[in-house]
């Protein structure tokens, strides 16, 4: 049955993938810029397609090929169309071929490992919560949660616009990052021990009580990361991981269910989704029903990725590249800058300055991050290594689902997106108290 059915589910899905865009683009669209865009299409159109049809549960790779087919093929072949971008600027022809050289080698070097799966060892990893670290972490999720709440002054914060949030901080990145993601991350990591108990253990009693306790946390963790006060990346990141679990738990089509839902939501919802950014006074409907999705493509700053790979190119060639510079910044973004002094600013931040931006809290993709520390050579290597180290724990998603893999998936697109300085702090903080409370 699966074999005659997955051809035909494979021409489905790649047929809605390729026509989807043409609501959007007005004549030929990607054709008529080049090689390169065309290629990056076909071949984003192409793996999609795969994952759609496939039986195997590949996440992280969806994840992937979700943000690339968004974000740098629907969003600039829109933009360069009609020659508007969503920050005022002039690009030469040049500038814009070499940035479609670095999506599309990006693209490329990823797809490689995949291609080569068969022949790459798969991990083993698994994660199984230890119980009684878990009674020393709920201690420690209260006591930091207070502290948080006392960073940010006092509970009424929670509920105050995400830009009054961060200007508490007095734009210190680093101090922000801490001081929120110990106040929003552990009673959400604790919500996932539940969650696992609650699939995992026999018992009525035990499903009750695990099954309870899983709802009294994850409600305390949807109050604590609210969408009015918190980054809409990472509160989606936290409903996609439950639902994520949810689809491996019950042996759906989960490939095919989560691109699908992500398309919608990231193409319609996602715009609409920072009505509460400066301000709490305003009705969704109204402000959804100003929405125009296609223009949104062309002027929302949502969709400024490819416009910031672009100016990337442009800052390279005139200051070169960051040796590695900004990576190993994002990578100590605990230390503060007093101690580190040659930090570097976040990559989105030093593109919009140089660009000479009136907001520089910009975006700042996986891309431009490489290119900006390594060049043209970066790119290559650095998405083979992203492809290799996806295909050997892709896998790991079997019949009890693995929370770290669909956290990682579901933070994905957050992750690719950037700017990484300001994305690792929460994603790094929650894998390493996942990776604290395993058994050994």
């Amino acid at each position: 049955m699966y074999l005659i059915t997955r051809p035909i589910f494979f021409s489905f899905s790649i047929t809605i993938l390729l026509l989807l865009p043409f609501l959007f683009w007005d004549g030929l669209g990607v054709f008529e810029l080049g090689v390169l865009p065309a290629l990056s299409f076909f071949l984003t159109c192409y793996s999609l397609s795969c994952l759609m049809s496939s039986a195997s549960v590949k996440v992280m790779q969806s994840s992937f090929w979700l943000f690339v087919y968004i974000f740098l093929i629907l969003a600039p072949v829109s933009q360069q169309l009609v020659g508007d971008y969503p920050w005022l600027s002039n690009y030469d022809d040049y500038d814009l071929f070499v940035s479609w050289v670095i999506v599309f080698l990006g693209c490329l070097f990823f797809s490689v490992p995949v291609f080569l799966e068969d022949k790459i060892e798969k991990s083993t990893f698994a994660l199984d919560f230890s119980k009684s670290k878990v009674r020393y972490f709920m201690i420690f999720s209260f006591v930091s949660f207070v502290f948080g709440v006392a960073g940010i002054g006092g509970v009424g914060s929670l509920f105050i616009p995400r830009d009054q949030l961060s200007a508490l901080f007095e734009g210190n990145i680093s101090e922000s990052m801490i001081v929120q993601a110990l106040m929003r991350i552990p009673v959400f990591v604790i919500s996932l021990f539940y969650l696992y108990n609650l699939t995992t253990t026999s018992g009525r009693r035990n499903k009750f009580r695990n099954g309870l306790l899983f709802f009294v946390f994850a409600a305390l963790t949807l109050i604590i990361n609210n969408p009015v006060s918190t980054a809409r990346f990472w509160v989606a990141c936290i409903f996609l991981t439950y639902f994520l679990y949810a689809l491996v738990y019950f042996k759906m089509k989960v490939n095919a269910i989560y691109i699908s839902l992500m398309l919608f939501l990231t193409i319609f919802i996602f715009p609409v989704s920072d009505a509460f950014r400066r301000s709490t006074d305003v009705s969704l409907i109204e402000y959804f029903r100003a929405t125009n999705v296609s223009e949104g493509f062309i002027v929302s700053p949502n969709y400024d990725s490819f416009q910031q790979i672009t100016n990337s190119v442009i800052f390279v060639e005139n200051n070169g590249v960051s040796y590695g510079g900004r990576i190993l910044s994002a990578l100590f973004f605990w230390v503060p800058r007093s101690v580190m002094p040659y930090k570097y600013s976040s990559s989105g931040e030093d593109l919009a300055v140089y660009a000479k931006y009136d907001f520089t809290n910009l975006s700042a993709p996986l891309w431009a991050e490489i290119y900006l520390d390594f060049g043209m050579l970066g790119i290559p290597f650095g998405f083979l290594l992203l492809g290799y180290f996806v295909v050997r724990f892709d896998s790991v998603v079997g019949r009890v689902p693995n929370i770290p893999i669909l956290f990682i998936a579901s933070y994905g697109i957050y992750f690719l997106r950037g700017t990484l300085l300001a994305v690792i702090g929460f994603f790094a903080v929650t894998l390493l108290s996942m990776y604290l409370l395993r058994k050994k």
